[in-house]
Formats: structure tokens, sequence, C-alpha cells
């Protein structure tokens, strides 16, 4: 062991009190790897220490596995050597104190993990272990987390786990493994369900509705390379927003294949202006009439509403194919 590996990680009076802990016979085995010089130093400090706490002792073991584990590539597998070494410096309750406290700040800092999990998708993934397995796992949340967690759980097994939590004293190596397993997979298994297909072309129809510029440059540039894309765009674009937008002349086509019922029907739940402006594109009669029916309707289920815009937006879309309208996208410009 080099000095300055001795500084980069702990300090000479945390090396003292370590080997001090660990006893004639294994801290002899750890002072013939040191170099001269090293022995001086850490035999000087451990004759300057006095009254050691435990909690002293506890912090410089701790300190000195975790920078095993974060600087030597050792895993969870050396935790049998662990306990042993443990077993061997400190007495039996002392020893699984500290080692539950080493390994499970490991396994509480994988579980934050599942922090991005949806409440309602990791529960039943939850359900689907064994109690003591979900009792450990939620015990290595945060309190705040696993309180979410249990409200979704009915009151006897939540009692039950809460239980379970409330009797454990230390979580075993395979438990440990098993509860690392079970957080994989809880992550995995929500990529797989959040990797939902993506209609590209109501995507790009959505994103267009929104755009402020014109549409008919992107349209057309689509349409230099894939028609039938540029068409399926086009068609996916038209909603009923944009058929509100429509100029007058697209009006006087449309009006002629759609009955003032439907009109009425479609109305309904849209902001007076847009309201006034489809009635103002009727003849007088006509209007008063579209009028009359619209009040008369009174509330009107949703899906009968959805069912008369359709309508409306499967005409547009066919006296568009048919070049019977020309449709104005968004904020774009109309010439003479």
């Amino acid at each position: 062991m080099a000095t300055e590996e001795v500084k980069e990680y702990q300090s000479v009076e945390s090396v003292a009190m370590l080997i001090l802990a660990l006893g004639p016979e294994l801290g002899a085995k750890i002072m013939r790897g040191f170099e001269h010089s090293e022995v001086v130093k850490v035999t000087k400090a451990m004759s300057s220490l006095r009254d050691n706490k435990v909690i002293d002792v506890q912090a410089a073991l701790a300190g000195f596995f975790q920078d095993i584990r974060q600087n030597a590539g050792i895993g969870g597998g050396t935790r049998g050597y662990v306990e042993e070494v443990l077993r061997q410096a400190l007495d039996g309750d002392l020893a699984k104190n500290l080692i539950s406290e080493v390994y499970g700040d490991d396994l509480k800092r994988l579980a934050k993990d599942l922090e991005w999990i949806p409440d309602e998708v990791l529960v039943p993934r939850l359900n689907e272990e064994h109690i003591e397995i979900q009792a450990l796992l939620i015990s290595c949340l945060e309190p705040s987390h696993a309180g979410r967690i249990l409200n979704m759980y009915d009151e006897e097994a939540a009692n039950r786990i809460m239980l379970k939590i409330s009797t454990t004293d230390i979580i075993t190596s395979s438990q440990a493994q098993t509860l690392k397993d079970l957080v994989e997979r809880c992550k995995e298994a929500y990529k797989a369900a959040s990797a939902q297909p993506v209609d590209g072309v109501k995507v790009t129809a959505s994103i267009i509705n929104h755009m402020e510029r014109s549409h008919t440059v992107f349209l057309d540039f689509i349409g230099e390379t894939n028609e039938d894309l540029k068409q399926l765009i086009e068609e996916s674009i038209i909603d009923f927003a944009l058929v509100l937008k429509q100029e007058s002349d697209v009006f006087d086509v449309l009006n002629a294949h759609v009955s003032v019922d439907t009109w009425a029907y479609a109305l309904k739940g849209t902001a007076d202006v847009d309201r006034e402006k489809i009635i103002g594109t009727f003849p007088s009669r006509i209007a008063n009439e579209l009028k009359s029916t619209i009040s008369r309707l009174g509330q009107t289920p949703k899906g009968q509403v959805e069912r008369a815009r359709k309508e409306i937006i499967d005409a547009v879309r066919k006296l568009q194919q048919d070049d019977e309208i020309v449709l104005t996208f968004g904020n774009e410009e109309r010439m003479d």
C-alpha cells in the first residue's frame, strides 16, 4: 500500500482504528503489506488513539469497505468475506448492524430508480412477489414513496407488510441479490410497457396544426418524394378545428353536403365566435333554422357531437380529394 493511497481513501487515523478493530492477527497481516514509512505513521496513530467510540469504529469500517467497492471493482459477491472480517473484528450485534448499514445503503440507492415508475404500474408488479420480498423492497424506499405504495394496497395487505418490515433485523446476502434482481425486472418491465408504437403521420399532422408558418411548403416538400404520404398527412391534418378556420368559399360548397341538423350537433361546445362564423355562412332563413335547432337540442351527449363532427370532416376530405374545395392550413395567406 502506498502512502498516497492511504491519504486518498482513508486518513491515517482511520486506518489505525481499522487495524486495531481487526485484532492482532488480521492487523499484523495488513501491516506486512505496508512500506516502512507507512508502518511508522500508522503505529504512531495507533498509539495516540484513546477511548474510541463505537460510532468511530463503525465509520472507519464502513468507509473502508465503501472505498473497496468503489475503487477495487469488488461487487456484491464479497459480502461473505466482509461478514467474516466483521465477525472477527466486532461483536455479533455490532457486526450485524454494520453489514446491514453498508449493504442496505446500496439497496436504497438502487431502489431510488423505482421512483421513476408510476405507483399504479409498480404495485401490481410487486404483488406478484412473496410478501416478505415485498416488505423488504418497500423498506428500502424513501418513507414518502413507501407510504404512497402502501396506500395502494388494501388495509389487510398493508398491515401484513408493515408487520414484516417492523420485524426485519437484517437483509441476508441472498435476499439482497433477490431485491436487486427484482428492481431490475421492474425497470425492464416498465421500459417494455412504455415502448408504445408511434403513428408518425398523426404526430406530424398534430405538429403541423400547431405551426404558424405555411403548411403548403412542407406538404409540397413531402409530395416531391412521396405523394401518398403527403395525402395521408393532409387527411390527418383535417380536424374539426381546421374546418372552422376555413374561408367562406369552402363553406359555400361544404354546406350543400352537410345537413342543418348535423351542423347543429357539431357546433355544440364550440366558442361563440366559431358558432357565429358558421351560422353566418348560410342564407338568413337557414341561419335562423340552425340557431333554433342548436337551442332546441339543449345539452347533447358528447358521442353524438363527435359523430356529427366526424361526418363533416369526412365530407371535407372527400371534397378535397375531388378537388371541389381548396383548404387553408393554419395561418396560411390567401391571395387573389
